[in-house]
């Protein structure tokens, strides 16, 4: 399962670095929102089945009197930072994307649609 992940990553990074100079924060967060989504959709689930609906997707957070400003911390923290950490550290930390371009090598790219197909 790792491989595949970068995999992912590889030919993410092949398709994207070769039409924009800010590739690195752009599929960072790419990746991160498809993986949160990917994370809410199998909450929304297992909550619905197993739970019956009587537990909470998201962290409640109060900062704010703001219902609105609340619910996308909430969100945020939930879903999307946990991803951003990770993919971070996996992939970008130490420049660690230049060791998997190279052990990926032999990897026939397709040009971001394994990333693609994965993700949508």
């Amino acid at each position: 399962m790792k491989n595949y992940y970068y995999i992912l990553w590889a030919d993410a990074i092949n398709a994207a670095s070769k039409s924009n100079q800010e590739w690195k924060i752009i599929l960072l967060i790419i990746f991160s929102v498809a993986q949160g989504l990917n994370l809410l959709t199998i909450l929304f689930y297992v909550v619905r089945i197993v739970f019956d609906n009587k537990m909470k997707i998201f962290f409640d957070f109060h900062f704010l009197s703001g219902t609105v400003f609340n619910k996308f911390f909430s969100a945020f923290i939930t879903l999307f930072l946990p991803f951003l950490i990770i993919n971070y550290f996996l992939i970008l930390h130490k420049d660690r994307y230049k060791v998997l371009l190279k052990k990926y090598q032999g990897f026939r790219y397709k040009g971001g649609i394994v990333f693609m197909l994965y993700f949508f």
